[in-house]
């Protein structure tokens, strides 16, 4: 899936789930429902590498848990300095990994299969 469909995506789950939290919560959602096609950057280092990390150091599990945690701290941190708009560490984390999982749950429709558990395993997935 592109990246509007999946900030699209995010941005609807933001005015379903968390509408009244901290001003913080949209951004967080969004960047946490993009972020994971970041390996798509693996073309850079070319194209050997871009075939075995193009739909998997992000997109399984493993990695998107990672990222998870990591957008969720990161927002935390950022809400702790702001005084009018605070973040919960559970909440934080919360949002991210459902931005996580709504970005694996559309890639997973989409047409380029997703390797959920790459390191550990090739196999590909796809509805």
């Amino acid at each position: 899936m592109d990246p509007l469909t999946h900030a699209l995506a995010s941005y609807a789950i933001y005015r379903a789930v968390a509408p009244r939290q901290s001003p913080l919560a949209a951004p967080l959602l969004i960047t946490a429902g993009v972020l994971p096609d970041l390996d798509l950057l693996s073309f850079l280092a070319g194209p050997r590498a871009f075939v075995i990390y193009d739909g998997a150091l992000t997109h399984s599990l493993l990695g998107a848990a990672l990222l998870a945690a990591a957008v969720g701290i990161a927002f935390f941190l950022i809400g702790r300095k702001s005084k009018e708009a605070p973040l919960s560490l559970p909440l934080a984390l919360g949002l991210s990994v459902l931005g996580v999982a709504a970005h694996l749950l559309l890639d997973l429709c989409g047409t380029p299969a997703v390797r959920l558990l790459w390191p550990f395993s090739q196999r590909q997935f796809a509805w």
